[in-house]
């Protein structure tokens, strides 16, 4: 009985280690390329300041990660608040990663790509948007469709102008 259930386990263990691969495989071949394009530190490549990704969805809260709880994906090192935003990023990566890199949302818009604070955030139609500062909360929360809408048609061309590893412009 008991080398059934380990059996059992082994499998299921072994079948969601199969999806996370096939998903970042998916992932890679979406992007374009192993390496996201999204700011984070030049050295340790920790993205969102060391702030969990999971923590903004599920307690709309930004939540520093824990040394403890790491994951690394496409190039990127990620940190968690606990294994089980760990285990929740590992199984759908791309839905955690913010809008436009890490960008300010509010800048996009404008043709800029100003680095946000991932303090300041807004997580709206399952997307999570980063600002500079809280006057930009503000001014994205009073127009919201409208900056995803034009920066969503802004975001193709300016990525292109952006040097992601340092987070700074060329």
């Amino acid at each position: 009985m008991k080398n059934a259930i380990l059996g059992n386990l082994n499998a299921a263990l072994m079948s969601l280690f199969l999806i996370v691969m096939a998903s970042d495989v998916a992932q890679a071949a979406h992007h374009g390329s192993k390496e996201l394009k999204i700011d984070r530190d030049r050295k340790t490549k920790v993205v969102l300041n060391g702030y969990d990704a999971v923590a903004y969805f599920t307690e709309m809260k930004a939540t520093k990660g824990n040394d403890e709880y790491t994951a690394e994906w496409m190039g990127s090192v990620w940190k968690f608040a606990n294994e089980k935003h760990k285990t929740l990023f590992l199984a759908n990566p791309s839905k955690y990663v913010p809008a436009y890199g890490g960008r300010c949302a509010v800048s996009i818009r404008s043709g800029r790509a100003e680095i946000a604070n991932p303090a300041c955030f807004v997580v709206e139609a399952d997307r999570l948007f980063l600002l500079a500062g809280t006057p930009q909360i503000d001014t994205f929360k009073a127009d919201i469709a409208s900056f995803i809408s034009e920066g969503d048609n802004k975001w193709s061309d300016l990525q292109e102008e952006i040097n992601f590893r340092g987070g700074k412009r060329k």
